[in-house]
């Protein structure tokens, strides 16, 4: 499986990196967000570019094929993607469908890792579908912390979530490999180390987006498992942002996972070792470590209707499931919802 590479990742500010890499006389197709225009107009001044904003959280299929059109008319051979895992699934998109001499992802968000993963989540028909492809990996990913500055305090910390728990759901994953557990490991420490002084002074940017990125290459190898399978409902029925799904899921699913482990050795040694991922000595205290950190996120409980668990329960894609640490049946999930 093709993987994203040191070299392949450049730090610092994106106008030095971005003019660096791209000619003078280019044709370049860049998805970004509408605040982003202007900045990035001015940075490939000279060249001839078209910026594509029309596209949605949670991007349709419909949108992805009209970026590919107006980029396929207007022979664009370099493509950038920046933003959060929306602009960057949206480039991918465009990427994957029509190929590109120089594919740059930059990320403004310190959550998802999407520039490091060779999947790209789009909707059709309101139904999340995931597609991958090597060709979704970029030859470059600009690492720029300054550009996380200006997100809302709420998406800043669910996106930090969505990062947290990436980690660990690689970790204890069934396709866990010793390359994906150096970055999580990698991921965590970052996190862990500097999550307060990012809150609550606004620093550690450079390190968030850093141990993000970690995330992204975690999950590129291995995928992710149930708490990622069981909140993209979460967030379109109810509004949550996505990380903030994920970690609502997270907590009552490392519940269940401990209770399963007094009966089974072999969950219990995973859990184990997550611990000692997170700098806990025990499975209890692992789970605190991580209410700790939801504690400090101060993100609003997520109010699951009784009546929406049947179908919350019904509606998760088993196939992540499978990557689970342990089988889960529809009933359990709905248990697990019903925790949240």
């Amino acid at each position: 499986m093709k993987q994203l590479t040191d070299e392949m990742i450049l730090r610092g500010p994106l106008s030095d990196i971005l003019k660096s890499k791209i000619p003078a006389v280019s044709k370049v197709f860049v998805v970004c967000s509408k605040h982003f225009r202007e900045k990035v107009a001015g940075i490939l001044e000279g060249r001839e570019v078209m910026i594509f904003s029309d596209y949605t959280p949670n991007p349709d299929i419909k949108e992805t094929l009209e970026a590919t059109e107006l980029c396929r008319k207007g022979g664009y051979d370099i493509i950038v993607g920046i933003g959060g895992g929306s602009a960057l699934d949206t480039a991918k998109c465009v990427k994957e469908n029509l190929g590109a001499k120089l594919f740059i992802l930059v990320p403004t968000t310190a959550g998802t890792g999407s520039e490091a993963t060779r999947t790209a989540i789009v909707y059709k028909d309101g139904e999340k579908l995931s597609l991958g492809s090597d060709d979704m990996l970029p030859d470059l990913v600009i690492l720029d912390g300054s550009l996380i500055s200006s997100l809302p305090d709420y998406h800043k910390k669910a996106a930090l979530a969505d990062s947290l728990c990436q980690a660990i759901e690689s970790f204890w994953s069934q396709s866990v490999c010793d390359e994906s557990r150096q970055f999580s490991v990698k991921c965590v420490d970052l996190i862990l180390d500097n999550y307060k002084d990012f809150i609550d002074k606004g620093e550690k940017n450079d390190e968030m987006i850093l141990a993000a990125d970690y995330s992204g290459r975690a999950i590129n190898l291995t995928k992710t498992t149930a708490a990622h399978a069981m909140c993209y409902k979460l967030t379109t029925m109810y509004g949550a942002a996505h990380g903030h799904a994920v970690a609502s899921c997270m907590l009552p699913l490392w519940r269940f996972h401990a209770e399963l482990a007094k009966e089974d050795e072999s969950l219990r040694c995973l859990l184990m070792h997550v611990a000692s991922l997170v700098h806990a000595d025990s499975i209890e205290e692992s789970i605190k470590v991580f209410e700790d950190f939801l504690g400090a996120l101060d993100l609003p409980r997520i109010d699951v209707k009784k009546e929406d668990l049947i179908y919350l329960a019904s509606s998760v894609n088993t196939e992540r499931l499978r990557n689970n640490p342990v089988p889960m049946t529809t009933q359990q999930i709905e248990y697990v919802y019903g925790q949240i």
